[in-house]
């Protein structure tokens, strides 16, 4: 008897909660076109079509989903909010930077929408196509692109500015580094970055040791090209050791340089009898194929 009585209340509390539970009737798909503007939790985009919730659980819920992204079970959202009846089962949540990525760029390419030329943050785009044009966004930097949503009740052309960027390795001071200071690899960490302008961290590790700061580098500086400079590794009327190779064979002989010259750059060097061209190679060192 006592079990029943148990069994039957808990019964009754979960009919008493239903009873109190709002519903939510979601866009089935929606798209995300602003997700900054999306945060404030607006309810007038179309995410919601229809609630008798309170507006303040409402714009949680809006708040919750635009930071999400794919498709999943609306039960799913139970977990998250008590006492909210989610329709239809499933949804689907799109965002515009990801129809950008999948559209028009390469795999390593990530797009970063910067600003939407439209009046609302995110659309319902039920029964619709999507389509991005953007002419030069297999490429990294800053794009027009024009997004197009089709369908029986909607008819938009959106103009959107953007930034492409990559995924690239570069290398992170772990001191700082005095103007004019040779730079050492052994203080140098490799990380990766997402940067619009790659060529900027294109650094020669195995080389850097030949360069040197233009200017103040602080402990933690990502390290551009811009940064640093080629040193004159040999200098004129220096004597240097001057490599003689030839195939697998090598000799050394010494030589001075007539001027000065960076890594790899072609040297005049005078030897006993001669004078030659070679290739500055490392410090007080030049080469000669034969």
């Amino acid at each position: 008897m006592k079990y029943f009585f148990i069994t039957t209340f808990v019964i009754s509390m979960l009919i008493v909660n239903h009873a109190l539970a709002c519903e939510i009737e979601l866009c089935s798909k929606f798209l995300i076109l602003d997700s900054a503007n999306a945060k404030s939790g607006s309810v007038s985009d179309d995410i919601i079509k229809n609630s008798n919730c309170e507006k303040q659980d409402q714009k949680r819920v809006v708040q919750f989903l635009t930071q999400s992204q794919g498709i999943f079970q609306s039960n799913i959202l139970g977990k998250y909010f008590n006492n909210i009846i989610f329709r239809p089962k499933q949804i689907e949540i799109r965002k515009i930077s990801y129809e950008i990525s999948e559209e028009h760029s390469s795999t390593q390419h990530f797009a970063f929408v910067e600003k939407v030329h439209f009046h609302k943050a995110s659309l319902c785009v039920e029964d619709s196509d999507i389509l991005t044009s953007c002419e030069s966004c297999s490429s990294t930097g800053k794009k027009n692109i024009t997004l197009s949503i089709r369908g029986d009740k909607l008819n938009y052309t959106i103009p959107i500015e953007a930034v492409i960027k990559t995924k690239v390795r570069a290398y992170i001071t772990e001191r700082s580094f005095a103007p004019g200071e040779l730079l050492s690899p052994s203080y140098l960490r490799e990380i990766e970055i997402l940067t619009d302008a790659p060529a900027q961290t294109q650094i020669n590790i195995e080389k850097i040791k030949f360069y040197s700061t233009t200017h103040l580098l602080n402990k933690g500086d990502i390290v551009k090209t811009t940064d640093i400079m080629p040193m004159t590794i040999v200098k004129p009327g220096k004597y240097s050791r001057v490599i003689l190779k030839s195939g697998n064979l090598s000799l050394q002989s010494e030589g001075h340089a007539l001027h000065g010259a960076t890594l790899g750059e072609t040297v005049q060097v005078k030897l006993k009898n001669k004078t030659i061209s070679a290739v500055a190679t490392d410090f007080d060192e030049v080469m000669v194929e034969l």
